[in-house]
């Protein structure tokens, strides 16, 4: 079993306003970040289930690809009563998240599941998923398989019958009725591998399958794949030979199983082939490359896929070959520069190279469009953006940006509109547009507070933001109403955070402007208050584990060059990616003493630490739901722990690139 195959998890909308996962299994770290995943899952069902007059929650079950992740999620919705008022509920979700090639129709299988799950999460408001984990995971591969038991051969049933039975399957396989022509293929099968008629066993293989993999049924499929590939080579038959070699590397690919994939990719591209489609190997084995981090050699082998394609007169099928392999160009690209660009925090930009990018993932854009592929379109517009701020260029980023945020309209994608929005806000900011900065601070609220789903401390940051615009412009009324309806949202949480800390002293210091000593007062008064129950709160923060917060983890000499790094998501997903590289560009690395700043972008936020004294710096990525103090404690435990492990190393600069890689061991029991 891989062990993100399947995954359970249980998320709730908590007391903050924001999403918290309760308890997930398997229990690993996973390569997305799961919480951002239940909050998608929570705007979906506000979007498309919840009625626009009453925004009540009411007991759900639905479906949803998760396309970015490969996966089908099975999803449960429902809240309880969490107080005494009648209106004070609390929504929570219950997930089974399966992998892309399940058979969408069968995911309503697991419906039945996932209600039992949320009678007994109801009923205790907790479950012990691994208890439910093993039974869900034995259904999923028994869908995953064909029941063949009732496949019985008849002692009078004669190999001349089993031929006809194999016509029959045939026709039913060209009409696609798949699961019905497998049985009666499958009956013949066993009938010629009984007579060891080799010749017919070799075209029921094949035909079994390919009925599987269209079944979407790789774990069998590939079993098949490899028999067929042992009887092609046995009668020298060239075209299931290969195939056979191709769908085994497909389905291996489909598993995850990428070893054995490039094993057959790199024996296919040397080979003589006349039977496989050089494009569909091409695209394939450059994709599973980029996957497995082999940017410079992805790049190649996309390149052969595009001088076997005809570009003019292409069709609706070609045009999403094209756009998926242009697509994956430009990620190759990027991902190839981006050491580069991570070496280059204020030095040469490597513009023919972001140029580059730009033109490949234009190149995507082209038919992505005329595709309606939002998703991808989305992806591709923030990337280039963030390659125009990387080349000085604010005003074009911001073009791009607006497109993104117009296709995140479109797919219904708040999550990503967020974050663009936060991006537009800093080259505005760059740029020095304060009035516009206002009105599209306005816009954003007003679109955000129509969600439930959407949490409180993004609300007033917004406002705080508006505050401090106004408070530059000396429009003092302006900037204490912004501040004071950001202050009363910090009050509504249940924790106090750092914001609202720096929120009271902004509050104090346009008091003392206009000399309102009565309210200064009281407001200092205050600011003491919540500084003591921070300091209260923030001592139970420090005991959170270091991996379970900081989802990604860098450290770089002051000159730029990368020691260590720990980046399960951004790693893989280049809108991540592209959202640190932004984050880098506004940072200071001119360390005073344990100085840290930060960047906060969508639901993320940039944090970065090092000492004036020392030669490297370390960045993290958190969730903006935890406070800047608890990941600023964090980062200086995981600052100290590499300096205690490696800081003579650098101070003697006799390293190289392996020198810290059992860092990621010692992170792990931090």
């Amino acid at each position: 079993m891989l062990e993100e195959e399947l995954v359970l998890f249980i998320g709730e909308w908590d007391k903050m306003r924001s999403v918290k996962i309760l308890e997930h299994h398997p229990n690993i770290i996973f390569d997305y970040d799961l919480e951002q995943l239940a909050w998608k899952i929570f705007l979906f069902f506000e979007n498309f289930y919840m009625s626009e007059e009453s925004k009540k929650y009411k007991k759900t079950l639905f479906q949803l690809p998760i396309k970015e992740k490969d996966k089908f999620a099975s999803v449960l919705i429902d809240a309880f009563h969490s107080g005494e008022s009648i209106g004070d509920i609390k929504p929570y979700i219950i997930v089974i998240l399966l992998p892309d090639y399940f058979p969408s129709d069968q995911i309503k299988d697991f419906d039945d599941e996932l209600q039992l799950l949320n009678q007994q999460f109801r009923k205790n408001r907790t479950l012990e998923l691994k208890n439910y984990f093993e039974r869900i995971y034995s259904k999923f591969n028994l869908k995953q398989k064909l029941q063949d038991s009732e496949i019985i051969l008849d002692t009078d049933y004669t190999e001349n019958e089993a031929l006809e039975d194999f016509k029959k399957g045939l026709k039913l396989f060209s009409n696609k009725a798949y699961k019905i022509s497998y049985f009666i293929i499958k009956k013949s099968y066993l009938k010629f591998k009984n007579e060891n008629n080799i010749r017919l066993l070799l075209d029921s293989t094949y035909f079994l399958a390919t009925i599987l993999s269209k079944l979407n049924k790789f774990n069998i499929a590939i079993d098949y794949f490899k028999e067929l590939e042992i009887l092609a080579k046995k009668l020298d038959h060239q075209k299931y030979y290969e195939k056979a070699s191709f769908m085994t590397a497909f389905c291996a690919y489909k598993m995850k199983y990428y070893d054995l994939a490039l094993k057959i990719y790199e024996k296919l591209d040397s080979s003589n082939l006349e039977f496989i489609n050089r494009f569909d190997l091409y695209f394939l084995y450059g994709r599973l490359l980029r996957l497995l981090k082999k940017y410079s050699k992805a790049i190649k082998i996309f390149n052969k896929a595009i001088e076997n394609i005809e570009i003019e007169g292409v069709d609706k099928k070609k045009k999403n070959k094209l756009a998926k392999l242009y697509f994956e160009m430009g990620h190759s690209y990027f991902f190839n520069t981006t050491e580069k660009m991570l070496s280059n925090f204020s030095g040469t930009i490597y513009e023919n190279d972001l140029k580059k990018i730009i033109d490949y993932y234009e190149k995507a854009n082209e038919f992505l469009l005329e595709l309606n592929d939002y998703t991808n379109l989305i992806i591709s517009h923030q990337i280039i953006g963030n390659l125009y701020e990387k080349m000085g260029d604010p005003t074009m980023a911001i073009i791009y940006y607006r497109k993104a945020i117009r296709y995140t309209e479109e797919n219904n994608d708040v999550l990503s509109r967020m974050k663009l929005f936060d991006l537009v806000i800093n080259d505005l900011m760059i740029l020095g547009k304060q009035y516009q900065l206002i009105k599209e601070i306005d816009e954003i609220l007003y679109k955000i507070k129509t969600y439930a789903f959407m949490d409180l401390p993004t609300i007033a940051r917004y406002h705080t933001k508006l505050g401090e615009l106004y408070f530059k412009m000396g429009y003092m009324k302006e900037c204490l109403s912004e501040f004071l309806i950001a202050l009363n949202i910090y009050n509504e949480l249940e924790n106090p955070r750092e914001e609202g800390l720096k929120l009271l002293k902004n509050i104090i210091k346009v008091y003392s402007k206009i000399n309102e000593v009565n309210f200064l007062e009281y407001y200092k008064e205050k600011y003491k208050e919540y500084l003591q129950k921070l300091d209260i709160f923030e001592k139970e923060q420090t005991k959170l584990h270091v991996l379970n917060t900081i989802k990604d983890i860098w450290i770089f000499t002051t000159q730029g060059e990368e020691l260590f790094s720990y980046a399960p998501e951004s790693s893989s997903d280049p809108q991540l990616l592209s959202g640190f590289l932004t984050a880098l560009r506004n940072f200071s690395f001119e360390m005073a003493s344990e100085q840290l700043n930060a960047i906060k972008l969508g639901f993320d936020q940039y944090l970065i630490y090092g000492k004036v004294d020392k030669k490297y710096i370390i960045v993290g990525r958190a969730s903006v739901n935890h406070s800047e103090k608890t990941i600023r404690y964090l980062l200086k435990k995981i600052f100290r722990s590499f300096e205690e492990n490696f800081g003579s190393i650098i101070e003697s600069e006799e390293y190289d690139q392996n020198s810290f890689g059992k860092f990621i061991d010692i992170l792990v029991n931090l």
